[in-house]
């Protein structure tokens, strides 16, 4: 799990590296993940034609696919729990935004599916408060249960 030395170490970085002009999307953006769980995804968005303006961004969406076990019969056994544990985890990250809200990062929902996400411009390194502020309530890089190697996939894509 990255903890909030290794995000702050990744962020610096990232800003020590110029912007490679072969990254940059149709927005203008160059995007490098900061941090990446099944719940959430936190992007450093540069611009070249504003070298001294970093966006950091965070993006939250329900896990993908939402997997429930169901008994032999076809009944699902563990459907109320996992529905519950869903809804629980699903509340922390709403509180996560709002954390992030009052702490002056602009919110907005995207799209159809209801991305949710929250972003703030600085044009100064982050003080160690917004690295605390930033860490998501599931961590970052939550590996899988059946398969501790491998970080499931945050639902949207670059």
């Amino acid at each position: 799990m990255t903890d909030i030395p290794e995000m702050a170490r990744k962020y610096a970085e990232l800003m020590e590296t110029p912007v490679d002009r072969a990254t940059v999307n149709e927005n203008g953006e160059s995007l490098s993940t900061l941090c990446q769980s099944e719940w959430v995804r936190i992007l450093v968005i540069r611009r070249p034609s504003t070298p001294d303006l970093v966006t950091i961004e965070v993006e939250i969406s329900l896990p993908s696919p939402v997997v429930r076990t169901s008994d032999a019969d076809g009944a699902d056994s563990k459907a109320k729990d996992n529905g519950t544990d869903l809804l629980h985890q699903a509340i922390e990250h709403l509180h996560y935004l709002s954390r992030l809200r009052n702490n002056g990062f602009t919110l907005d929902v995207v799209g159809q599916e209801c991305l949710w996400t929250a972003f703030r411009d600085f044009t100064e390194t982050p003080v160690s408060d917004v690295f605390d502020l930033l860490k998501p309530p599931t961590g970052c890089g939550q590996r899988a249960k059946e398969n501790p190697s491998v970080i499931p996939p945050f639902r949207y894509t670059i």
